[in-house]
């Protein structure tokens, strides 16, 4: 199957008609434990599976490196709630005590 990418695009199968579309070779067959992955620059890499999750990191590919990074996670603590704004004028307004018995309107 021939592949095209166009800008560094992963490649596809087919264009879509305008200019710049380049042929690609087809992606290498990964060995066990690996898989294929487009990276451009370079192009078709063969690179070991991601690694079991491990709590509190997260995995990142290192191209640099050629190997998989562990990079912990971190969480801030939640912020505490803001403190209730202060009463208008510095006083207190306490609402007047409901009527009691029968009342007539």
């Amino acid at each position: 199957m021939t592949l095209y990418s166009k800008n560094g695009s992963i490649p596809k199968p087919e264009t879509d008609g305008t200019e710049g579309w380049v042929e690609v070779s087809d992606p290498p067959v990964p060995g066990p434990g690996e898989e294929t992955v487009w990276w451009c620059p370079p192009g078709w890499v063969v690179r070991p599976v991601e690694p079991a999750p491990v709590e509190g990191y997260v995995w990142k590919w290192s191209q640099s490196e050629e190997k998989w990074v562990d990079y912990p996670i971190h969480t801030d603590p939640p912020a505490p709630p803001p403190p209730p704004p202060p009463p208008p004028n510095g006083t207190i307004t306490v609402p007047a005590p409901l009527p009691s018995g029968n009342v007539t309107l």
